[in-house]
């Protein structure tokens, strides 16, 4: 945004209870708060002490000639008197039930309700708080204020921590009401809540991106959104099964529904898709690791394209020999079906499969997770010297915790030569801030996995 030894002008402007950012006259960010922001002092908070004030200008004013009805609980909701806020909100929601100041007074009535809910610390006494915000935000329903029924639904089960809920409401509110004046509001909410929760909740971000993604696509042609997007995307582990290409918007859907296990969403976009489109192959394959793949079969599988037929290969194999050249659509379906061999011990199948992959030419990484795979399917039959064989093959790389290779091989070493030399081999990892699946075993049997903690706390 800032560039060194470069003067700009910033501005920051408050109205009512909106704030908005702008540098050289550009609108960079802005925030519609739900509750009274409160205060009459302004400050400075600094990073760091490289930079010059050469202006300061600071204005006051007002669009509203009197003071609106809505001050006095607004005031008391600021200093913390929930119950003379709240009785204030009712009786202004009362008196003026077709007004704009009727409908905020309602959907404030909830929030006070929440905030109420929020300062209690006995966790009875903050849910039952919880659900009677539920009950206050219904008065707004069949009213010209009813899509802040579902907004104010939407925070209270974000207090309450369910996510999945949280989702919904604000999914509810777009839908039902596509065209309504208050929609902007809903939309910034949304917007704000993939930012505000991208450090500290990923999942939040991942299911409110996803809703933004699916209804409001246009939101995220936003500067500072695609920038947010962009950094997400550089910190995922990429999928395995994913080929690249398609629209970059379905692209992003497709991941994020298939992270969020998001049945249902991945068969609406699989729909909307044509039979030899890359991301069509993508949602399918999507679903079969979501174990749907008896409901892809029955919808899709009837159809005839090489991207189809090469999914087919993920149920059932045939004696005809492999493409000498293995794409990522043959790979990922061959790939699946090994793994459902493993786990049903189907080893002279498996045999046959890995003898026929030997005759085609591949990528590097589909190698390697070809090779931890027969090197797993020895190691069952306890065949400790043909998985030796494997890990001479592949060389360094069963010491890379990024490898398939790397766990098989600590468990052959537990097999081959005792615990002390696996642990030894585990204990390699380094730790990280985002560590490969491939390495979660090792840190799992090292301790240094804590399911009731977050990751490196």
């Amino acid at each position: 945004y800032l560039k060194q030894k470069t003067w700009h002008k910033i501005r920051v402007e408050k109205i009512e209870d909106h704030v908005k950012f702008f540098i050289d006259g550009e609108l960079q960010l802005q925030f519609n708060s739900h509750l009274p922001l409160a205060g009459t002092y302004v400050g400075l908070i600094c990073k760091d002490m490289h930079f010059e004030i050469r202006k300061l200008q600071i204005y006051d004013g007002s669009h509203n000639v009197m003071v609106g009805c809505l001050a006095v609980p607004n005031a008391f909701l600021s200093h913390q008197l929930y119950d003379l806020a709240l009785q204030e909100y009712r009786r202004i929601g009362q008196c003026f039930p077709g007004r704009t100041e009727g409908r905020e007074a309602l959907f404030r009535a909830g929030l006070t309700l929440l905030e109420k809910g929020r300062s209690e610390k006995e966790l009875a006494a903050r849910e039952k708080l919880f659900h009677l915000a539920l009950q206050e935000f219904e008065a707004l329903y069949r009213t010209p204020g009813a899509p802040l029924e579902y907004l104010g639904n939407s925070l209270v089960y974000a207090a309450l921590g369910d996510r999945e809920e949280e989702a919904k409401c604000l999914e509810l509110a777009l839908r039902k009401y596509p065209k309504h004046p208050l929609l902007p509001m809903i939309q910034e909410h949304i917007i704000y809540r993939i930012h505000e929760s991208s450090l500290k909740d990923r999942e939040v971000a991942y299911r409110t991106l996803l809703l933004a993604l699916r209804v409001l696509p246009d939101l995220l042609e936003q500067n500072d959104t695609k920038r947010l997007v962009e950094s997400l995307q550089k910190h995922w582990e990429p999928l395995p099964f994913i080929e690249e290409g398609g629209h970059p918007r379905e692209q992003l859907a497709i991941q994020l529904a298939f992270w969020l296990a998001k049945v249902p969403i991945l068969f609406e976009i699989a729909e909307s898709l044509d039979t030899d489109d890359t991301l069509l192959g993508n949602a399918l394959f999507a679903l079969i690791e979501l174990e749907a793949g008896e409901e892809v079969k029955r919808r899709f599988l009837h159809r005839h394209s090489i991207r189809l037929d090469a999914l087919k290969l993920a149920f059932s194999q045939n004696s005809r020999p492999y493409p000498i050249q293995l794409d990522k659509m043959y790979v990922r379906s061959i790939h699946y079906w090994l793994r459902k061999g493993l786990k049903n011990s189907q080893f002279q199948e498996l045999a046959s499969v890995f003898q026929k992959l030997k005759k085609c030419n591949m990528s590097s990484e589909a190698h390697l997770s070809f090779a931890a795979l027969e090197a797993w399917s020895l190691l069952l039959q306890k065949k400790l010297s043909a998985a030796k064989q494997i890990f001479d093959e592949v060389g360094a790389a069963v010491f890379k915790e990024s490898s398939p290779l790397h766990f098989v091989y600590g468990t052959w070493l537990y097999m081959s030569e005792g615990q002390k030399a696996a642990m030894n081999h585990f204990r390699s990892v380094l730790d990280t801030a985002f560590p490969s699946t491939t390495a979660l075993p090792s840190y799992f049997l090292t301790g240094r996995i804590d399911d009731k903690k977050g990751w490196i706390e």
